[in-house]
């Protein structure tokens, strides 16, 4: 153990930083070798709380009270929720805070709150005050982390992932089970960014024949589950079986 506490002490001095443990936190954001749960989000809740001791005493509008919802409370989670899909929970907590914060400001004073906070939460043109949703807003910005990693890049970021994550290149066949959060979390968005991306099939190296969703909402290995168990590997692309326009299955020899 002393060996192995010198060589950390050399390498930090070389490197020129400080020796630290998991779990820890780089750049606000928390690390750790396994699972963070709720009680690791807990603090975006407080940092929300801390926040709203300034205003105390104001005599703040409505619309004041939306402004400074949406440009100061929203932001301050918008970091972390760029690499983590945070529990529902952790979500539900920061809510708390935001509706308290536009109902009754920042004092302690109890007032009902006339409209659910789903309902505020909706866009304009629905009925609602355009109040950002942090749950939307944490999935929108995981998928932008798979559209960076479809289109490929030379930086090293993408370096890593590709060396760590996808031996083939590509993000949808990767696997995901004993991956890091981070890379669960995008495999748990991954139908959000099919549902509106459109796939060029090219050369047919990165497109599944039975694995990619071609008609309806399912891809076909679900929809023909019966079928594709003839076939030795149901997600590789298969030249043996065409998709008709009108949506029926035509198969050659398996």
């Amino acid at each position: 153990m002393e060996l192995i506490s010198l060589k950390k002490e050399r390498m930090a001095n070389m490197l020129n930083c400080k020796l630290g443990c998991l779990p820890m936190k780089y750049l606000g954001i928390p690390l750790s070798d396994n699972r963070l749960g709720s009680l690791a989000f807990a603090v975006l809740k407080e940092k929300m709380g801390r926040r709203l001791d300034p205003w105390k005493g104001k005599h703040l509008s409505s619309g004041g009270k939306l402004v400074l919802t949406n440009a100061c409370l929203t932001s301050l989670p918008i970091f972390t929720m760029g690499f983590y899909l945070l529990p529902k929970s952790s979500h539900g907590g920061m809510d708390s805070v935001r509706g308290k914060f536009f109902w009754q400001g920042a004092r302690e004073e109890f007032k009902y709150h006339m409209a659910k906070w789903d309902t505020l939460s909706r866009p304009k043109d629905q009925g609602g005050l355009g109040i950002i949703n942090t749950q939307i807003m944490n999935e929108c910005l995981l998928v932008k982390w798979i559209w960076k990693i479809t289109k490929g890049s030379n930086d090293t970021w993408y370096k890593l992932l590709e060396a760590k994550y996808m031996s083939d290149g590509n993000f949808f066949s990767s696997k995901c089970k004993g991956t890091s959060q981070f890379w669960q979390g995008l495999h748990k968005v991954k139908h959000l960014f099919k549902w509106r991306a459109m796939h060029k099939v090219g050369d047919g190296s990165l497109t599944f024949f039975w694995g990619d969703t071609w008609l309806g909402q399912l891809p076909l290995k679900t929809l023909s589950r019966n079928c594709s168990d003839f076939v030795k590997t149901p997600l590789s692309w298969s030249l043996t079986a065409s998709l008709m326009v009108i949506g029926v299955l035509t198969f050659g020899e398996v």
